[in-house]
């Protein structure tokens, strides 16, 4: 085998070779191109995708301002209605106590007034009951009076009536009393 024939049979592998390492260059720039791509379109969607949670986090962002500011006026409110309710309560309490102390002092004055009239009843029945006993003693006198009236009386209309008194034997009778 001389040159020539070693010369033309390293063309075609020359030309095998060439075109392998030229489908070999355009296969590695395709796959450089769809990585680039691919990276690209992953770049785009990463993008997308921070742009919506930075969205997203706007939004939380306002809803947790909002949430914060209900609760700051929810706090004022409470502060507002407690401070409400005690000034209510500390009022019922003195109006409570007011009343307590009005009633107290009002059965305390009804107490002394009831027992100011008994003791006044008292009094008077104590003068009553002496009046009475003093009636008594007069009209149990009165009694004793009239009868000694009556005696006195019948003793001398026995006295002045001797046919009337006479009994059977003709005599006249002792008066029921004279010894």
């Amino acid at each position: 085998m001389d040159a020539n024939q070693v010369d033309e049979l390293d063309q075609p592998l020359e030309h095998e070779q060439g075109s392998k390492t030229l489908d070999l260059v355009e296969r590695t720039e395709e796959l450089i191109r769809a990585t680039e791509d691919h990276a690209a379109e992953m770049a785009e969607r990463s993008a997308a995708a921070v742009a919506h949670l930075q969205e997203e986090m706007r939004l939380a962002e306002r809803v947790l301002e909002a949430a914060e500011t209900r609760r700051r006026v929810s706090e004022a409110e409470v502060k507002q209605l407690t401070a409400k309710l005690e000034e209510t309560e500390r009022t019922w309490q003195e109006r409570i106590d007011s009343l307590t102390s009005e009633l107290k002092a009002s059965v305390e004055q009804t107490e002394r007034a009831y027992e100011e009239r008994i003791a006044s009843l008292n009094d008077e029945l104590g003068g009553l009951r002496v009046r009475a006993e003093r009636a008594e003693d007069r009209a149990e006198k009165a009694e004793h009076a009239l009868a000694r009236v009556q005696d006195t009386l019948q003793g001398i209309l026995k006295v002045r009536a001797p046919s009337a008194e006479r009994g059977a034997s003709g005599r006249p009778r002792k008066a029921a009393g004279r010894a």
